[in-house]
């Protein structure tokens, strides 16, 4: 198939959507020669900070020598930057090709094989074939039947944190969740987390069940150092660092090649788009900075003011953009933003979706907790971004701040690229 035409067939198994269990990935596996047990690996789970963790471990390792895989979700720009290997995403056409060799493969169950089962099987056929060491594997949902939880048991399995998420799939309550994201648990492993309260003790549970060590990290790195070093910025990082540096000394105790020099490296070169990621419109004589942050929950969103009010531009009239998923809970995350920044304007484009909050009801929700905030509604994001461009003059002083989504983000950040 040409990338067009596994576009179209990835975007038509997109409809079949979510359903959790490992069965059908389990069979693929088998299908293709388990190319999950090809691989060494660590398993991130967690509620938030997954994604700069794992880009923080893989730079780290390929700094020191080993040959790494990345999987992760969402992207913001490319579906090829999920996979990649010693630094560099999939390309097209490999992609293009092992969705067709899965495809054809799995012959009579393909028509049950879910998108991120898709996904799954094309990273960790790719990390078999290009020989990966070591494969730094994000969670999809939760844990426990989550795809990639087909993989044996992982070098570390890492839980960041946990906080009320995707409760129709995995509970009402912290407690039944991390019970969930302790499933990536396996005899074997080094469970490392900063979870804490009511939300430990079914990980802690897990653990003895399984005899395994559990270490526990304290929320910001020892050495201050290494969070100024970070070329991933804002406030929240610092919690993210700790539990890297952790991973990185137990891998070392294991035997991996390493050092502090390696880490060093790793965390001056790490990237990781669309989290507190800064840019800006330029016209004229008019500048306007742009914070980017994929903030998709009411802790990430509490993190990322964290951030922003120890910056000067926390005392700055705020234009915010702003969407979120329609299974988020909008409502807290809003709130949170309107309560702690100095918001002028909010511009509401709809989301690039089927799950797109609509934005009449951002606009009610503005309106209930501002009534004196200015709304402004968009089909789209590039429809907003028209709009914005031919505004930038009247908004001297001012700053940006995209968030609430990574489709909101990655559209914005495509549109700014442009």
């Amino acid at each position: 198939m040409s990338w067009t035409q596994t576009q179209k067939y990835l975007n038509t198994i997109a409809l079949r959507g979510l359903h959790p269990g490992l069965e059908r990935i389990q069979a693929l596996m088998r299908i293709l020669g388990h190319p999950e047990k090809k691989f060494k690996s660590i398993h991130v789970t967690g509620t938030n900070g997954k994604g700069s963790v794992c880009a923080m471990l893989e730079s780290i390792l390929r700094s020191s020598g080993v040959v790494t895989g990345l999987y992760t979700s969402p992207h913001l720009l490319n579906l090829a930057e999920r996979i990649s290997v010693e630094g560099r995403n999939i390309s097209l056409n490999e992609m293009s090709y092992w969705v067709n060799r899965i495809r054809v493969q799995a012959k009579r169950m393909e028509p049950e094989v879910t998108y991120f089962e898709m996904l799954t099987a094309v990273a960790f056929c790719h990390f078999a074939q290009k020989k990966v060491e070591l494969g730094i594997v994000e969670v999809g949902l939760g844990g426990k039947w989550d795809a990639t939880n087909v993989i044996p048991s992982p070098e570390i399995g890492i839980i960041t944190n946990v906080t009320l998420e995707h409760t129709n799939f995995l509970g009402n309550t912290v407690q039944k969740i991390a019970r969930e994201k302790a499933g990536i648990l396996k005899t074997g492993t080094t469970c490392i987390t900063q979870v804490s309260g009511a939300a430990l003790k079914p990980i802690i549970r897990t653990c003895r069940q399984l005899q395994i060590p559990l270490l526990r990290v304290r929320n910001r790195p020892r050495d201050k150092n290494l969070e100024r070093l970070c070329a991933l910025k804002g406030n929240f990082q610092g919690q993210n660092i700790a539990l890297v540096i952790r991973a990185a000394k137990m891998l070392k105790a294991q035997g991996w090649p390493i050092d502090r020099p390696s880490i060093l490296r790793g965390l001056q070169n790490v990237s990781l788009p669309g989290r507190f990621e800064w840019k800006k419109i330029e016209s004229k004589q008019i500048m306007i900075p742009v914070l980017m942050d994929g903030a998709h929950n009411p802790a990430a969103v509490n993190a990322l003011m964290t951030s922003i009010l120890k910056t000067k531009l926390k005392d700055h009239k705020c234009i915010l953009i702003f969407n979120a998923l329609k299974d988020k809970n909008v409502q807290n995350m809003l709130k949170s933003i309107l309560k702690h920044l100095k918001i002028s304007k909010v511009l509401i484009p709809r989301l690039s979706t089927v799950r797109t909050t609509l934005p009449g009801s951002i606009q009610g929700l503005v309106q209930k907790w501002g009534p004196n905030i200015p709304c402004s509604s968009y089909d789209s994001v590039h429809q907003l971004w028209l709009n914005l461009q031919s505004r930038i003059q009247t908004w001297p002083g001012s700053w940006i701040l995209a968030t609430g989504s990574f489709y909101l983000v990655g559209d914005l950040k495509r549109e700014m690229d442009s």
